[in-house]
């Protein structure tokens, strides 16, 4: 018993010394504003983590545009890429993810 505690407190120690949020789900809005700046190459996974799931994406004058959905949120929100790394996140209609 009191090595599962131990074991559960080192994990949220790693947790909180990583910078790192556990994935949120509940209905309340996930929070994503700690993703931007963050490579496009680890943004997805951490999208998908928080989960979100990818409804598609578009190429607007150089710029990567990315659609995704969190169902128990119900969050719509777009994300743009340029140069590899997230530059905004902004929420949109649920109904331009479905």
């Amino acid at each position: 018993m009191i090595r599962s505690l131990a074991l559960a407190a080192a994990g949220s120690l790693l947790l909180c010394a990583c910078g790192s949020s556990p994935p949120s789900h509940g209905s309340g809005p996930v929070s994503l504003n700690d993703l931007v700046g963050i490579r496009g190459s680890s943004f997805d996974g951490e999208m998908q983590r928080r989960g979100f799931i990818n409804k598609g994406g578009f190429q607007r004058d150089g710029r990567a545009m990315g659609l995704w959905y969190n169902a128990a949120s119900q969050q719509c929100v777009e994300s743009t890429t340029v140069e590899g790394r997230v530059q905004a996140i902004e929420a949109v209609s649920p109904r331009t993810c479905r």
